[in-house]
């Protein structure tokens, strides 16, 4: 195992320094999880996503955390006879390019599609964008809009139960139990939404037709605490006449250590075995233990994506991931871009040819951001380009110079 030491911290960020310590527990099946709850009865669950590092930068504590990544009963998506059946743990990046939601709910692959950016997309799961209960989330709207179901055990006896999205409020229904997966009925209905107003008013609604007439609908609005009502159609309607309608805790005190996590990742293509305390950041093991200081802080959120690292070949938030999150998987920073020798990858040559950097702190992100982006599309169009750089933030130069990039990288000289 290789010994990592801790280089001096500076004062930058200094938020993300001051989680609280934690016991970590990795359970591998739904049963081990409702024990570990029953044992730790003010643990958070941690579903995958980045909220859970937020919301403890901004106070909350918990004694413990019991990531929920490892249940395979809450991963994949299946298709069932009369549904599609979404584990609680699978992310929206993963909906959005299911070959099981693109052929029976392509609807649904496209909504995904639009939530957040593509770093978001990347690490947030479903469930917790569910169970988060925060207003402006919006998988909640689609799901009531769908008339789904969301299935649950029950933290006292492990019972399994199910619950319609339509009304459900996570922070009242089932904030103690564990959600399992999301049940998407296949009948035939008519998705429309709009994000014109976002951030604080997302609309999407489930019409039903009679051919061309529209008989009935549900609506739901994200932005409340509730999501969904019925549309008022008392006549058929055209579509620019229809209306969707209204729609943790700090618990106990913290533990006094922090639980040690021994974990094996490759970072740059170096295999290695380091032991972390639970609460580490990720980008603080790629900063300060592993000396990687390419990788930056800045806003210190997950907004501006400054601090932007690939995981398995995707971009990732390291400012608000967590470590232990990392086991047995492969980081790549800026670091790991260039050659051996020093020559440029021909993505860092053609952001010098098009002129990109000036102060340079966004570039290790973008770079990494469009290597991610040209790995998954040789010739990305203007709508791909433009829906991925919305993701890292620029205060220096705007967007054009980047798009002028990622069109010389798109095909490397011959």
């Amino acid at each position: 195992m290789v010994s990592v030491p801790a280089i001096a911290v500076d004062g930058i960020a200094a938020s993300r320094k001051r989680i609280p310590p934690f016991a970590l527990f990795q359970p591998a099946s739904v049963t081990e999880a409702l024990e570990l709850l029953a044992a730790w009865p003010a643990a958070v669950l941690h579903a995958g996503g980045i909220d859970l590092a937020n919301r403890m930068k901004a106070g909350l504590v918990a004694p413990a955390v019991i990531a929920l990544d490892r249940i395979g009963e809450m991963k994949g998506v299946v298709r069932c006879r009369n549904s599609v059946n979404i584990g609680a743990a699978v992310t929206h990046w993963q909906i959005e390019h299911d070959s099981v939601v693109k052929s029976c709910l392509p609807a649904v692959a496209a909504y995904v599609a639009g939530l957040g950016n593509v770093r978001v997309r990347v690490q947030g799961t479903i469930g917790g964008n569910i169970m988060a209960a925060e207003p402006g989330y919006e998988i909640l709207a689609l799901l009531a809009a769908l008339d789904a179901n969301l299935h649950f055990a029950r933290r006292s006896d492990g019972t399994r139960y199910a619950v319609e999205a339509r009304g459900f409020q996570p922070a009242i229904s089932a904030a103690a139990d564990i959600l399992l997966m999301i049940s998407l009925p296949l009948h035939p209905t008519d998705l429309k939404w709009t994000r014109e107003m976002r951030p604080n008013l997302g609309i999407v609604a489930s019409l039903n037709r009679d051919g061309d007439s529209i008989r009935s609908g549900y609506g739901a609005v994200t932005g409340q605490v509730t999501a969904g009502s019925r549309l008022g159609i008392t006549q058929s309607l055209s579509q620019r006449e229809i209306a969707a309608a209204d729609r943790h805790e700090r618990a106990g005190s913290m533990t006094e250590t922090t639980i040690q996590v021994t974990m094996k990742v490759t970072v740059n293509g170096d295999s290695r075995v380091v032991e972390i305390p639970a609460n580490l950041l990720l980008v603080d093991l790629l900063r300060d233990r592993l000396g990687l200081r390419g990788t930056k802080v800045a806003c210190d959120q997950g907004a501006c994506g400054a601090c932007t690292v690939l995981v398995d070949g995707l971009p990732m938030t390291s400012c608000l991931t967590f470590a232990f999150a990392m086991d047995c998987k492969s980081i790549v920073t800026i670091e790991g871009v260039s050659s051996a020798d020093g020559a440029l990858d021909s993505v860092q040559q053609a952001f010098h040819d098009a002129g990109v950097p000036q102060c340079g702190f966004c570039t290790p992100g973008m770079v990494l951001l469009a290597k991610a982006l040209l790995d998954r599309a040789e010739e990305p169009d203007a709508i791909a380009i433009d829906d991925w750089l919305t993701a890292n933030i620029c205060r220096c130069s705007g967007y054009q110079v980047f798009r002028r990039a990622l069109g010389c990288a798109e095909k490397p000289a011959s």
